[in-house]
Parts: structure tokens; C-alpha cells; sequence
């Protein structure tokens, strides 16, 4: 929620109505999703320099 509701203001999302459904989708579908492929290049960004550090 801590990124989710800024980006849903910025998008003029307002609770109750139905023009910020399509936001509100993206935003909790997207953001996730993004976010953990995110912390998958880290990961295998992270890895790759352990390994040239192990060879060296």
C-alpha cells in the first residue's frame, strides 16, 4: 500500500467511483509483478558477482 496509493492518487483514482476500476487493476496487478521481477534481476545480477569473485 505504501507505493500502491500514491500511484492510484496520481492516476486520479476515487474510492466508490467507476472510472478509476481500469487504475486500481493496473495498479494492484502491475505493481507487483513488476516489483518482483525487480528483485529478480537483482537477484541474478547479485549472483553473476559472487561467481566472478569466487573465480578471481
Amino acid at each position: 500500500a505504501g507505493l500502491a496509493l500514491p500511484l492510484l492518487a496520481l492516476l486520479d483514482y476515487q474510492p466508490g467511483g467507476s472510472s478509476g476500476l481500469a487504475a486500481l487493476s493496473w495498479v494492484y496487478a502491475l505493481l507487483p509483478c513488476g516489483l518482483k521481477c525487480l528483485a529478480a534481476a537483482l537477484l541474478l545480477a547479485s549472483r553473476r558477482q559472487l561467481q566472478i569473485r569466487e573465480e578471481a
